[in-house]
């Protein structure tokens, strides 16, 4: 097995401070646990995460495929920003710790997604993200028909200069990683996958994923029992999974490190449980056009590299990534993060 050089020095890493609400409590991840354990279908009569739904189908997206979008969002002025195309789902009444887990089960059993097709929740701040209107997601689904699961990564500069979105994940997130390992450990996940090369396709998180029912009803239950397992970590490590922070990838534009986790896993399910689905991902023109040069170079030639399962092309990579952060990025940013992103093993995800 081949090695890549990363010439910068292991430092000692500063700890960067999360923006958290509120002191994490133990008592949010025992919850969380429970609603996994055991999913309870949406009540006709109380409030829910995914209640809001059918009293705001007017704005429903509509095709001969059947596919419907719900547009998540929290505060009142966002509604002004929500796209016509999608229906609005309100989550100001019952706020989430964990939405990238309790929207989709709650929908998985509600009734405005039994009759179509295709179904997905995005962010109020979709077109952001991405560049998208729910027009242009709908005709880049009907363009490409009959996959599974349709994912967009509004991060595609990120695609050229990260193994995978777990080692990106690390730099804003610090002990994201660790913990990610512990958890795989405790679900018997291949760990390896946390540090390999990924593909241009497995690339990003899971910001948009419209998909099929039968798709959902595996995905679901893959991250209930997911996060069940978490309570099989100690108790420092649960807190810090409740953490919060800003994070622009996020559903709702705040996370934990859970959520950051759970958004990194869909090329792991795709690997192991869900081997039997197929994937389509979304271009995205406009932040495509936005790479520079280099960014670009950079994500074409990771990519042949893993076309080609190319040692030594990706070791080149390598050297050139690092010669561009140095200088995007600057002496003090690879200092504290270049060898903790750049394993010294080559593996191809």
């Amino acid at each position: 097995m081949q090695k890549a050089d990363s010439t910068p020095k292991p430092v000692r890493r500063s700890k960067r401070q999360a923006v958290s609400v509120r002191p994490p409590e133990l008592a949010d991840m025992t919850s969380l646990v429970r609603a996994a354990e055991v999913p309870e279908p949406p009540s006709q009569g109380g409030t829910n995460s995914a209640e809001p739904v059918a009293a705001e189908l007017a704005g429903q997206m509509s095709s001969p495929q059947g596919l419907r979008v719900f547009q998540a969002y929290q505060e009142a002025w966002q509604r002004d920003l929500l796209d016509p195309n999608f229906a609005a789902l309100d989550q100001s009444r019952q706020p989430t710790e964990l939405p990238e887990l309790t929207l989709p089960q709650g929908l998985l059993t509600h009734a405005s997604t039994q009759q179509v097709q295709y179904w997905g929740v995005v962010s109020w701040r979709l077109a952001q993200q991405t560049g998208l209107t729910g027009q242009d997601l709908r005709e880049a689904i009907e363009q490409h028909p009959n996959a599974d699961v349709y994912v967009a990564n509004p991060a595609v500069g990120d695609e050229g200069l990260y193994h995978n979105a777990w080692l990106q994940g690390e730099t804003e997130h610090p002990g994201m990683l660790a913990l990610a390992k512990a958890l795989f450990k405790a679900c018997g996940l291949p760990a390896d996958d946390l540090t390999s090369v990924h593909s241009q396709l497995q690339h990003g998180s899971a910001t948009v994923m419209v998909a099929n029912h039968a798709f959902w009803s595996g995905y679901v239950k893959f991250i209930q029992t997911f996060v069940s397992q978490s309570k099989k970590l100690d108790a420092a490590q649960r807190a810090q999974l409740m953490v919060r922070f800003q994070d622009d990838s996020a559903l709702l534009g705040s996370s934990n490190m859970l959520g950051a986790i759970i958004r990194r896993l869909l090329p792991v399910f795709l690997k192991t449980e869900g081997k039997g689905f197929t994937l389509h991902k979304l271009a995205l023109p406009v932040k495509e056009r936005a790479l520079n040069v280099h960014e670009q170079l950079l994500r074409e030639m990771k990519n042949v590299a893993h076309n080609t399962q190319s040692t030594w092309l990706i070791a080149c990579w390598v050297n050139y990534r690092n010669l561009y952060l140095h200088q995007s990025r600057g002496k003090a940013w690879c200092q504290k993060h270049l060898r903790e992103i750049t394993p010294v093993d080559i593996r191809f995800g």
